[in-house]
């Protein structure tokens, strides 16, 4: 057996019926050694309600008859499979609970990230309409300003022409005043006199109101006009 290269669940010792002789190969110490020794389980089943042999005390699991011994096994191995068919269904339930709350968890995640989105596009938008008004209505109100800005420059400059056009004005017809004033035209106009004593011109008038001078006066030329 330990050559046959096969793994063994376990090694079931059974005895189809006999004599009561029968049963002293099992009270062997040699063969009570090999069973408590063996690396895996023993089952016995050698066919005997009253007896109980070395092997049966060395025996892992210990039945009366080959019945009980294979109906030991096929309830062992019906509860594995009933265990190992349990913690299918527990692994099948718990997967699926967790791929459920998986699912929810994406669903919930995803739900966030599209109201996000569409919070973020949404802003994006408005702050682009407000950057595209902005960018239509600034220009605008920039040429309106300089239109503005414009017409007051030119409203200034028109009333410092005005202005230095009428200064300029006053001070040539001051000037032509002053030329008209010593023209000697004028100076006919307003008339004039030249009075001689004698050989002498004079403007003091007390030499025309001295009596002793009034007969001095040889020539006297006089051109008055209005």
């Amino acid at each position: 057996m330990f050559n046959s290269q096969l793994e063994y669940d376990a090694v079931v010792i059974i005895r189809g019926g006999g004599a009561q002789t029968d049963f002293l190969i099992f009270d062997n110490y040699a063969i009570g050694k090999a069973i408590a020794k063996f690396p895996i389980p023993v089952i016995t089943g050698i066919g005997h309600q009253k007896n109980e042999t070395i092997a049966d005390l060395m025996a892992h699991t210990v039945t009366k008859t080959p019945t009980q011994a294979a109906e030991r096994i096929i309830a062992h191995k019906r509860a594995f499979e009933e265990k190992i068919n349990g913690f299918q269904k527990t692994i099948i339930i718990r997967s699926q609970q967790q791929l459920s709350a998986k699912m929810q968890r994406m669903a919930s995640i995803s739900n966030n990230l599209t109201q996000q989105t569409q919070s973020i596009l949404f802003n994006l938008k408005k702050q682009l309409l407000n950057i595209s008004g902005t960018l239509i209505t600034k220009p605008t109100i920039v040429v309106a300003h300089k239109k503005k800005d414009i017409e007051q420059i030119t409203g200034n400059i028109k009333s410092f022409v005005a202005l230095f056009l009428k200064s300029k004005r006053d001070f040539l017809n001051h000037q032509l005043a002053m030329v008209n004033a010593l023209s000697p035209q004028n100076t006919l106009n307003r008339g004039f006199a030249i009075v001689k004593t004698g050989d002498r011109i004079t403007s003091n008038p007390k030499d025309l109101t001295n009596p002793r001078a009034l007969p001095t006066v040889k020539t006297a030329y006089c051109i008055i006009k209005a």
